[in-house]
Parts: structure tokens; sequence; C-alpha cells
């Protein structure tokens, strides 16, 4: 039976961070904290969202590098959970309607956007959220291949559907949002893109 990534994420919301501490699993994830840090280039005091916090885990990392976060996730019961453990400032919504003020130096989301229904809106919304004259997109999709179809399969049997797209098709969603790819690797079973408003970013 098919359940919304809402329900699903607050059914896992009490064991997720340590689930997700596990030896292969918290494996992959410092591989890709590498890259997500490497292309996000946090500094200190600054203002970032993370559109999508989950457990919180790479919101703790933004923090240790200095900056200021705002974490926000569909499920609710999440955030409680990642609040609670770190004081993290959050608030509930899905990705396509965050509705945050264009007041932040960078947006992360990493692992979210393939729940999205409507992931251009998702990354309109995220371009949206930047301060004026500046700013970058940090995002992590999975990269296409049998790692992301075995990803699919895990969710499909519990009844969440995902969408998986390339890099170019995030080109194409984040060229409609005003923004550009200036960086993008493999880290893992994922892509780590960086994106910037178009006209301000030098490619890298």
């Amino acid at each position: 039976m098919a359940i919304g990534p809402a329900d699903y994420f607050s059914g896992r919301a009490q064991t997720y961070r340590r689930e997700s501490e596990g030896w292969l699993w918290g494996r992959l994830r410092r591989i890709e904290l590498r890259a997500v840090l490497e292309l996000l280039r946090p500094r200190e005091g600054e203002l970032i969202l993370d559109a999508g916090c989950g457990g919180g885990y790479y919101s703790e990392a933004l923090m240790r590098e200095g900056a200021s976060v705002v974490g926000t996730d569909i499920s609710r019961e999440m955030l409680r959970q990642v609040h609670g453990a770190t004081g993290l400032p959050v608030f509930a919504s899905d990705l396509e309607h965050a509705a945050a003020r264009p007041v932040f130096d960078a947006v992360a989301s990493l692992g979210a956007l393939e729940f999205c229904q409507s992931p251009g809106e998702a990354v309109l919304g995220m371009a949206g959220a930047l301060r004026s004259g500046g700013g970058r997109v940090v995002l992590m999709l999975p990269a296409r291949g049998w790692g992301a179809r075995l990803y699919r399969y895990y969710h499909a049997r519990h009844g969440v559907a995902i969408t998986l797209f390339s890099v170019q098709e995030l080109k194409r969603m984040a060229e409609s949002a005003g923004l550009r790819i200036t960086e993008a690797r493999k880290a893992g079973f994922n892509h780590v893109v960086r994106m910037e408003p178009a006209g301000e970013a030098g490619m890298r």
C-alpha cells in the first residue's frame, strides 16, 4: 500500500538517527559529507537552510563549521526528534511549499529532492530562499545506476515512490529557477551538485 513520505519518515523518526550511524550507512554518509562541505563551503556566521533536514546529520555538521542553521522537513515527528537532540530551529513543510524568506546565504537539500512530487517547484523555492545578491544551493541526489535502482526498490517495498533524475535534468530545473550548476561530483552512490544564481556564478 502506498504511503506518503511524511507518514513514512514519521514512522522511522525515533530510530532514524541511530540507524544512520550504522556501519555501511555511516561510512557512506561520511563520504557524502566530505563532498557536501567541499562544495557548500560553509563559513562562520552564515545562515543556511537545511531543506529536508531529516535526522539533522548534515545540520549538525554545518553547525560545527560555525554556520547558523535552520531545518525544515515534511515530517513533524522527525523535526521533534532533531530539535530535541540538537536545539536546531525547525519548521514543518514540504520542499515545494517551504516559502522561506530570501535571507539565507545558502540552501542545502541532501537526499530529499527525490521524494518531491514537483522537484522543479522545490528547486524554485530554494532559489527564492537565497538572500539578494548571491548565495548558493547544494543538492544531493541519487546517481543513476544499480545503487539508485536498489534505493528505489527499497522505498517501493515500503510503499514510498521516489523520482530519479540525472544531473542534466537537474540542470534544466535549475535554469528554470534562475540558477546554474557550477560544480558536480560523485560521492558514493550519489551526486552532490552546487548551483548559484545565473549571471553571478563562474564555472569552475
